[in-house]
Parts: structure tokens; C-alpha cells; sequence
């Protein structure tokens, strides 16, 4: 070969080595960064779009519910919307149960009450308890009708 096909030759292969180790280096990079990502456990997973969800402590609402705090109150204590209340039902249950046992402990306090003071206990009944005080109606009552007589003179 001559001399100036053998530089040509020669220069293609340098270029082809230098590609080369270009290419092993972003791979050797590439799964420098794979281990790293393994190792610390920061693999990100695909978002799937949407909220996050909310991570909702049960025993909360129903410490609050026993105060007979409302959903709304409990949903800005918390951080979620009152219409979580509708979509999980393990949570609208838990709310009922709180407000079951602050009835029930009312109902209690209220019989404690009445030894002392009968008016709270009456206010607490009406207002929780959904005690009313009893009306009762007459059905036989008579009605009189009364007429009016127009007895003025007419005028002319």
C-alpha cells in the first residue's frame, strides 16, 4: 500500500476508536447512573396522573366526630374536602360512629345533669337529641263565625 492510502486508513480507524470509547463512556455513565438509581431506591415510577391521595387519619375524625365537630370542620382540621365524606364510606362511617358516641355520652351527661340543673339539660336534649317539648292541639274546638252588620244609613 502506499503511504497516503495507509494515513487514510489509519485516520478512519482513530476516528472508529475515539466513536468507539465515546460510546463505551456514555454507556459506563448510563449505568453508573442505573446503579446509583437502584441503590438509593430513587427509581421514579410513572405518574399516573391525578392528586396524590390523601392520607386520612381515621382516629382523628373520630376523636373530632365525638365532639361533634362537623365534616366541614374536620375536613379543614385534616386538609381534604367535605365530599370525601361521600366517595370513602370507611370514613363516613367513622364519622357516624364518632357522632353516635357523642349522642350516647350526651345522653349520659344529660341524666348527670338532671340531678343539678334540669334546664342544660334540657337545651342539650333539644338541641342534639332532637327532644322536643310536646304540643298538643285541640281537634274538637268550635269555631264561631261572626257576622258583620253594615246597620249605617246610606247616604243620598
Amino acid at each position: 500500500m502506499s503511504n497516503n492510502k495507509i494515513n487514510k486508513y489509519s485516520k478512519l480507524v482513530k476516528k472508529q476508536v475515539i466513536n468507539d470509547n465515546k460510546k463505551d463512556s456514555i454507556d459506563n455513565n448510563s449505568n453508573i447512573i442505573n446503579n446509583k438509581n437502584k441503590d438509593n431506591n430513587t427509581i421514579k415510577t410513572k405518574n399516573k396522573g391525578g392528586r396524590p391521595k390523601k392520607i386520612i387519619d381515621y382516629d382523628k375524625v373520630y376523636e373530632l366526630a365525638s365532639l361533634f365537630c362537623t365534616q366541614i370542620e374536620i375536613g379543614n382540621i385534616l386538609g381534604f374536602e367535605r365530599t370525601m365524606f361521600k366517595d370513602n364510606k370507611e370514613l363516613s362511617n367513622i364519622y357516624k360512629k364518632g357522632i353516635d358516641n357523642a349522642k350516647s355520652s350526651l345522653r349520659r351527661l344529660q341524666f348527670k345533669l338532671a340531678e343539678n340543673n334540669a334546664t342544660m339539660a334540657i337545651f342539650l336534649g333539644k338541641q342534639y337529641l332532637e327532644q322536643r317539648d310536646k304540643h298538643e292541639i285541640d281537634q274538637n274546638q268550635t269555631i264561631t263565625r261572626y257576622e258583620i252588620i253594615n246597620d249605617l244609613p246610606k247616604e243620598k
